[in-house]
Parts: structure tokens; sequence; C-alpha cells
């Protein structure tokens, strides 16, 4: 068997326990023009993971990340945010009034980050806590909402599901990588599924191996990916004829279900034909 490249994951995120991604320090930072004497439990309390840069908030940026600032340009009584936000390597709490929000953030490693910072809707309500949290996966990093307390996911700062996303990352990053002609395989322990020029595919299953055509489509929404694969050893069959098949009549079915929980690029995915269990593919190239 040939080596193959895998494909990393943009950075590797060094997951800690909720507990500890939502620790607040002593003194959260309160941010906006809160009024004076405002009690804490009419504000919502935000916790950002340790390898979040608070780039701006509602419009209102760090000095290090302002490029109106760098270039001099900022007239004198600009405001700021809290200077810690603009650091990484420690979680930060802030006060903020509840509502809708406008926050731009980086994500930065001692080895990685991000150029462009993400911008995200955010909502909060008086009384409750959040913990923002980043999610690299293939060349992108998202960032979900989670609730402060029991850690439950409330929702992706784009409020598409990482389902979604993960349909998203494979057709940009698998299927028009293989259009373009890069050969990409999907492997795990009993399966390995390579890309062939022009829509062929070679399925190998338990050692014994398969020529044949695959297809991937996508819902418009993103909800729904699906990879189809039809054998053709015989050699019979053409493509056209093959894009015509429904799912039910090709010998493999595979559903994206969402991103795999590996160090580098993987997926997880539902064989739908024949009916069998959830897989992890990883993803390599030659």
């Amino acid at each position: 068997m040939k080596e193959f490249k895998r494909i990393f994951i943009a950075a590797l995120l060094v997951l800690s326990s909720i507990a500890s991604l939502s620790a607040k320090p002593k003194t959260p930072v309160r941010v906006g023009n809160i009024p004076e004497g405002t009690p804490d439990e009419k504000l919502a309390t935000v916790t950002f993971n340790r390898f979040i840069v608070v780039v701006s908030i509602d419009g209102v940026f760090n000095k290090e990340e302002s490029e109106t600032y760098k270039a001099k340009k900022d007239p004198e009584g600009t405001p700021y945010l809290d200077k810690s936000l603009a650091l990484f390597n420690t979680s930060r709490t802030i006060l903020i009034k509840p509502g809708k929000h406008t926050v731009a953030v980086r994500y930065q490693t001692d080895a990685f980050y991000t150029k462009n910072p993400n911008t995200l809707e955010l909502k909060f309500e008086a009384g409750k806590s959040y913990t923002l949290l980043p999610f690299p996966r293939g060349n992108s990093v998202y960032f979900e909402l989670h609730d402060g307390e029991s850690g439950d996911q409330m929702s992706t700062a784009d409020n598409k599901t990482f389902q979604q996303k993960a349909v998203e990352e494979y057709k940009k990053t698998v299927h028009d990588g293989a259009q373009k002609g890069t050969t990409f395989i999907l492997k795990n322990k009993s399966i390995i599924i390579e890309y062939g020029k022009n829509g062929t595919v070679t399925y190998v299953e338990n050692g014994v191996e398969h020529k044949g055509y695959l297809n991937f489509t996508a819902s418009n929404d993103s909800k729904k990916g699906t990879i189809t694969i039809k054998f053709n050893d015989d050699g019979k069959l053409t493509r056209a004829a093959f894009l015509k098949l429904k799912p039910e009549e090709c010998d493999r079915v595979f559903e994206i279900l969402g991103f795999a929980k590996t160090k580098y690029l993987g997926f997880t995915m539902q064989q739908t034909v024949p009916k069998g269990k959830k897989v992890v593919f990883e993803i390599y190239t030659k």
C-alpha cells in the first residue's frame, strides 16, 4: 500500500474540559455603554476560549487589531476594548448588555493563527452565561456558542449545523479538489475509496477491489451530502447511465453526518446502501 498524505486540519485544537473552558476570571471586563451601577444579573456573561483573540465588539476594536490605529489615523479619544481581550492562551470573560451583538474574532495558538477575523452575529440574554469555542476543521475554523453552565451547544455562530459545515467542507476540499485533478482517498480500517479521473473510483472493502463510478451531490442548503458509488467491473456501464441511477440502485451510498473527531480532516458518514453502520473516513491525497 502506498503512503498517502493526510489532510491536516488548519490547526490542532487542544480541548480542555467544559469546566476549564468556562472558567471565569475573578473580575470580568464590562464591555459597551453599561450604565454605572447596573447589577451583573441584568447583564450577559461571555467567556472566550483561550485560543480566541477578540478583534472587536460592536465596532469597538482592540488597539492591537485596529488597522486605523496602526496607521495612526484614529482621532484622540477613540474608544478601544480592554487590552486583555487581545490576548490568547488564557480564557477571558466579559459582561455585556443582553441583545444582539457583532463580535469579530481570530483563532490563535503558539503555532498557528488566522490572519482574517471571523465576524459573528451573537445574541445574549440577561443573567445567562456563555462560552465561545473555536473548532478547526479542514481549511477553516468555525465558532460555536455554548451554554456557560451546562456546556451544551447553543448555536454555531453563522446558524449552520456541523453537518452543513461538513457537507460544505467535503464539497470544497474533496469533491472540488478531485475535479481539479487531485487524487483523494477516503480510508478507514476496512474501506478505501480512491477518486479517479472523470468520476471514476476504485473501491476496496475488506481487501476486495471494485472499479466503478462515484458521484457527490449536496442539497442547496448543505443539509444533505450524498456519495453514490456503482461498481463497473465489467466495463459495460457508462458514466451517463450511472448518473441516471437512483441511490437505491447503486452499490454503495454514504450520507455525510459531520466531521470526525480526528486529528486530521475526516468525516463521519452513515452507510445507507446497503444499510449499515456509521463509518469514519480520514482524508488523504497521493
